[in-house]
Order: structure tokens, then C-alpha cells, then sequence
């Protein structure tokens, strides 16, 4: 990997009962789908902010990456959503 290549983690917090996505969490740093309500906390659990179902953790494709590991198209549709 060179010094132009960056990998981060990304994550989607997205509610099992009405499948709304709550937001992603990119390299630790929570960032919230402003198009629905926040979610909540309830313990060390998280609620979905719209219907009150858990909260789980997706892998989004793990990683983003600007180097040639990852297609052009890839780190397009990645960065889409992170953004």
C-alpha cells in the first residue's frame, strides 16, 4: 500500500424489524441518516429510532479503499453512502 492508498472500516446500523438504516459507523465515528430519527440507546442496546426494533451492525463491504484491491466502481457506490 502506498502513501495515496487509504482502507477505512465501514459499518451500517440498520433495524431488523423495519430494516431502516439508522446510519453507518466509518473508522469508529458514528455518522446518522438524517433522512430518519436517531437511535436510541436502552442499555447497551441500540433501538431504532422509528419503531423501536434492535439496532444491528452490517458489514459494508468491510472496507473502502482507494487502491487497486477495490474496483473503481466499488469505491464509488462505498463512497456514495458514506458521504
Amino acid at each position: 500500500m502506498n502513501a495515496t492508498e487509504h482502507v477505512r472500516e465501514v459499518w451500517t446500523l440498520r433495524c431488523m424489524l423495519c430494516n431502516r438504516e439508522a446510519g453507518q459507523v466509518v473508522d469508529g465515528a458514528f455518522r446518522p441518516n438524517n433522512q430518519v430519527r436517531a437511535p436510541l440507546a436502552s442499555g447497551r442496546q441500540l433501538r431504532c429510532g422509528e419503531c423501536g426494533g434492535n439496532v444491528l451492525r452490517e458489514s459494508d463491504d468491510a472496507l473502502l479503499a482507494t487502491g487497486r484491491s477495490v474496483s473503481r466502481q466499488t469505491r464509488r457506490r462505498v463512497a456514495a453512502r458514506v458521504a
